[in-house]
């Protein structure tokens, strides 16, 4: 059945404000491809810290402590917004640490581990800095969108982040290293990416910041947002449908972005891709992840948030399934040819191309998992709530993200084996596709 939208508790806004404000996508999504996932997440763990298994390990401890610091932060970042009204000065705010952290990582040198404590520091503020801006863009999109189209909205914005993934990308690989001469040698192809992510985020957030308009006023007065906040969290217990949802968005959010970042270090690790497959891989997978976001938004609103989740949830856990039948040298059993190191061909072995294939599947799955949890979040909060609950929403898909990076980073540390990710990732997509089976449709906020 179709998920009906939330009443607008605004007007509808200009189609200037709804470009402008998925341009945040546009802004922050680069960090996510080049500097979490496909560039310089693999970099860091294979070339910066030398052995792949090692730095999957400490990556893994550093996204978990950021993970930590969301569960406590945005709960109060999405009551503030609530109760000041005040999302985009929030976005200002954050873009200062996550401009300095992006820009640390340039610092990254291979053998330079002395640093390693301050490349690592950075990776943790950038990763929290930007999650904690997406509460305060997520808490506009119920009075930005055009009533009947929230799910669209959120789909063409995420779809349109991809693709500035793979601009971005392919910026990183293809143009800049010629442009500015860099040494591949020293990773500066690699260490780039965080200087370019904070530039990217500099001039594509100034959008929003200056077209969208602020949330429109309450007719009564909020209290001090702890004490809402406090509220809201007292009476959850008792709110069955946002319970299941945000339990079943914590887990299938953490067993999404576990593939989406451990994927690509593990084809580090199994394969030895250079920078440039690495980053190839990524580029197809934006693309895929693009369009399969713009088409999911149609699906949303037409079908309903919930059908759409779980039909791309489980093609996302087919794609984790294949993942455990890889190797080097076999594939589901079968022995096969393993990848001749610097043959000039990417993905030229059976293992690589079915690696790939599973990536390919990651991709059409990957992108609408957030989009559809997004827009589903938004038809349950009532107007004038955004705020806090997509600070709780930010708070359930980080709830155990120090978990799951950490359990996943410690199995590697203790088995030497990088596809212990498979097992984890897997039990977490299931579970939480079990809790969103179990939730509600989304109902209407005056009803």
């Amino acid at each position: 059945m179709h998920d009906p939208a939330p009443a607008a508790p605004n007007p509808v806004t200009s189609r200037r404000a709804r470009v402008s404000w998925a341009f945040f996508d546009w802004a922050q999504q680069p960090y996510n491809m080049l500097v979490v996932g496909f560039v310089f997440g693999p970099y860091f763990a294979s070339e910066f810290v030398g052995n792949p298994v090692r730095g999957q390990s400490l990556l893994g401890f550093a996204i978990g402590l950021s993970g930590l610091l969301i569960v406590l932060l945005s709960p109060l970042v999405g009551a503030s917004i609530d109760s000041r009204r005040n999302p985009k000065t929030w976005m200002a705010l954050l873009a200062v640490p996550f401009v300095l952290a992006c820009s640390v990582l340039w610092w990254a040198e291979p053998g330079a581990l002395a640093l390693l404590p301050v490349i690592l520091a950075a990776m943790v503020a950038a990763s929290t800095s930007t999650e904690l801006s997406i509460t305060a863009a997520n808490s506009m999109l119920p009075y930005v969108a055009e009533p009947g189209r929230i799910g669209r909205l959120s789909g063409w914005s995420t779809g349109l982040g991809y693709f500035a993934g793979l601009v971005s990308v392919a910026l990183a690989l293809f143009i800049l290293p010629s442009l500015l001469g860099l040494d591949e040698a020293r990773g500066e192809s690699a260490r780039i990416v965080g200087p370019l992510a904070a530039l990217w985020y500099l001039v594509f957030v100034i959008p929003l910041l200056l077209f969208v308009p602020k949330p429109p006023p309450l007719a009564r007065l909020e209290g001090a947002p702890l004490s809402e906040l406090w509220a809201t969290l007292r009476g959850l217990p008792r709110n069955r449908m946002m319970l299941t949802f945000l339990l079943g968005r914590m887990l299938v959010g953490e067993g999404t972005n576990a593939a989406g970042l451990f994927g690509p270090v593990l084809a580090k690790g199994l394969f030895g891709w250079t920078v440039t497959e690495t980053g190839m891989f990524g580029l197809i997978l934006a693309l895929v992840a693009g369009v399969s976001s713009w088409v999911a938004g149609v699906f949303d609103d037409r079908f309903g948030s919930k059908r759409t989740v779980l039909v791309f949830t489980a093609l996302l856990a087919l794609a984790v399934v294949g993942f455990a039948g890889i190797e080097a040298d076999r594939v589901f059993g079968l022995a096969v040819a393993p990848p001749v190191p610097g043959d000039g061909v990417a993905f030229a072995s059976t293992a690589e191309r079915a690696f790939f294939a599973c990536g390919v599947l990651i991709g059409i799955a990957f992108g609408p998992i957030g989009a559809v949890l997004r827009t589903w979040m938004a038809r349950l909060a009532p107007p004038g709530e955004e705020g806090r609950w997509f600070g709780l929403f930010a708070l359930s898909g980080r709830a155990s993200s120090f978990f799951v990076p950490t359990l996943i980073g410690v199995l590697t540390a203790a088995t030497g084996d990088q596809r212990v990710l498979v097992p984890v990732v897997l039990a977490f997509l299931l579970a939480g596709a079990a809790f969103l089976l179990a939730t509600p449709g989304a109902r209407s906020a005056t009803s």
